[in-house]
């Protein structure tokens, strides 16, 4: 289990409205609330509003929080919660050609594979991407928080609101759904 990175003592500098201590609070969240937005939500213009609107929900509520379950969590719920509630009003329907804005093997270091491995790499994140887009937004966040984020299932049950099985049956549908798609599409041999 990943440890928390913001202790006690910082979260009350937070609600203290100490500004150094709430830009770094954002820093050590906006991965999270990033992920959870993106993979989420089509649109980059709707990306970037959700990501502030979610951090200014957490602000506003900083004081509601009572330390029962991880502040992580407590985060990435609000960003689900904003998310489900965008999607509600615009009524976004995905489509197979959203893509998204991947950084695909971002931060690769220097005497990396060769270019043509690092095509194929790229080739094949950006195919899963894709069939991810297509998932349904329960299975896109599970998969998200599993394995960007890599909460435990109990967690996730947390953010989501979903019983700690649920959220196992979601990944193991999300997986078999996607493993169906790229095997159909681009054939057993990638």
């Amino acid at each position: 289990m990943r440890q928390e990175p913001v202790q006690a003592v910082e979260l009350e500098q937070v609600r203290m409205n100490d500004r150094g201590a709430f830009e770094a609070f954002v820093r050590q969240y906006q991965r999270l609330v990033f992920h959870v937005v993106c993979r989420m939500v089509p649109e980059p213009a709707d990306q970037e509003d959700l990501c502030q609107d979610v951090f200014l929900k957490v602000y506003q509520n900083l004081s509601r929080f009572r330390q029962e379950s991880k502040v992580s969590t407590w985060i990435a719920r609000i960003a689900y919660n904003t998310c489900l509630n965008h999607l509600k009003r615009k009524k976004l329907r995905r489509t197979d050609d959203r893509y998204g804005d991947p950084k695909i093997l971002e931060g690769l270091p220097d005497g990396g594979p060769a270019p043509d491995s690092q095509m194929e790499a790229e080739d094949g994140v950006r195919r899963l991407q894709i069939e991810m887009e297509r998932l349904p937004v329960a299975y896109r966040t599970a998969l998200t928080l599993f394995h960007l984020e890599e909460m435990p299932l109990w967690e996730i049950a947390q953010v989501m609101d979903l019983p700690e099985n649920t959220v196992k049956s979601h990944l193991f549908r999300a997986r078999r759904l996607l493993k169906a798609r790229l095997d159909l599409k681009y054939g057993e041999g990638r």
